[in-house]
């Protein structure tokens, strides 16, 4: 009994060891391959682990994130985002997708995203992604119009930033409501919401 302790002790401790090694090894990887060196990537100055620090999931859709910032880094004009958010029930589970357009035609590959969440469905929580997502690709300074046909998430916005910090924490999905201000103040952003 004692040896099959120490084996899983061992086993636990090697497996720690690895991932921390791995995670190592990523991090200095990261730092130390210049950007230019591969298409479709994490942009791996440390500036551009913003996105990968603030959400997590699917690589492919944080890679198409972060390709699309590195896009728009350039971008002068307004930013019109028309976003969507949408909730399908089902009686085993919730699934909810957003989605969000830039329009602008002279930037043909990098004018959409569209992703999915879980956990706690609502067609708000979506919308909210949708928004968190398009504000996650903007260069410092942009000057954002974000276009919506949720009207709660509308008057959300608008009040969220007014209220005690304990009203927010009473908030649906503060955290996301938090990442959202969070990414505007860091990012020094100018947001306006309009109804569609």
């Amino acid at each position: 009994t004692h040896k099959l302790s120490s084996f899983v002790s061992l086993t636990n401790k090697t497996t720690y060891y690895h991932t921390d090694r791995v995670n190592d090894y990523m991090d200095y990887y990261q730092q130390s391959v210049p950007k230019h060196r591969f298409n479709l990537s994490l942009n791996l100055l440390s500036e551009d682990t913003f996105i990968s620090k603030l959400i997590k999931g699917y690589c492919p859709s944080i890679r198409r994130l972060n390709v699309l910032k590195i896009e728009l880094e350039d971008y002068t004009k307004p930013f019109n985002f028309f976003t969507d958010g949408s909730l399908q029930c089902s009686h085993l589970n919730a699934k909810m997708g957003f989605a969000w357009v830039l329009d602008d035609p002279s930037i043909p590959n990098s004018n959409f995203f569209y992703g999915s969440t879980q956990h706690f469905a609502s067609s708000t929580k979506a919308e909210s992604f949708a928004v968190l997502t398009a504000l996650l690709v903007c260069p410092n300074s942009a000057v954002i119009n974000v276009y919506s046909d949720s009207k709660y998430f509308i008057d959300t916005f608008n009040v969220f930033p007014t209220l005690s910090k304990r009203k927010q924490l009473k908030q649906n999905n503060y955290l996301i409501w938090f990442a959202i201000f969070y990414i505007i103040s860091i990012n020094s952003l100018q947001v306006k919401v309009f109804k569609i």
